[in-house]
C-alpha cells in the first residue's frame, strides 16, 4: 500500500478504503472522467494504481489491453461490490427488475458467462492462487 502514491479514480466514486492515506497526504487521488483516461494514466506510469471494480476493469480493458495486463492486487484495499438499485418513488421499477431477474435465471447465467463474472469467493481463491498469497495476506 505504501507504494501507491497516486491513485486514479473515476469521478463520482468515493475512495473510502484510501481515505486515511489521503487525509495523511501519503496518497493523492487523480480523478478521471472515464475508464480509458484512467487506463492511459496507469500505462503511462503517471499513476501507481487505478481503483475500479474488478469485472468492470477486466471487461473495459480487453479491447484496449487484450493481454489482460490488469491485476487485482489483493494486498491493496478492495471490497466485494454488491450492485443494487434503489428508489423511493419508483418502487414498481424495482419490483419489475426483481421479477425479471427471478424469472430469467438462464439469461442471467448467460450474461454472467458472457462477461466472465464469477462469485467473489471463487474469484478470490483464484487470485490468491495466481498471486501466490496466503489468505492472511489479503487486505481486510
Amino acid at each position: 500500500m505504501e507504494a501507491i502514491k497516486n491513485l486514479a479514480m473515476p469521478l463520482g466514486f468515493t475512495p473510502v478504503n484510501w481515505q486515511a492515506r489521503i487525509d495523511e497526504d501519503t496518497t493523492k487521488i487523480t480523478w478521471v472522467q472515464d475508464l480509458q483516461q484512467g487506463f492511459a494514466l496507469l500505462y503511462q506510469g503517471r499513476v501507481d494504481a487505478l481503483d475500479l471494480e474488478y469485472f468492470v476493469a477486466q471487461y473495459a480493458s480487453v479491447n484496449t489491453y487484450p493481454n489482460r495486463a490488469l491485476v487485482l492486487d489483493l494486498t491493496l484495499p478492495h471490497n466485494e461490490i454488491p450492485f443494487s438499485l434503489s428508489s423511493l418513488s419508483q418502487k414498481d421499477v424495482i419490483q419489475e427488475l426483481n421479477a425479471f431477474i427471478t424469472s430469467n435465471p438462464d439469461l442471467i447465467k448467460s450474461i454472467r458467462h458472457k462477461y466472465a463474472i464469477t462469485p467473489y469467493s471463487q474469484l478470490l481463491n483464484q487470485l490468491i492462487e495466481q498471486q501466490g498469497l496466503k489468505h492472511e495476506e489479503v487486505w481486510k
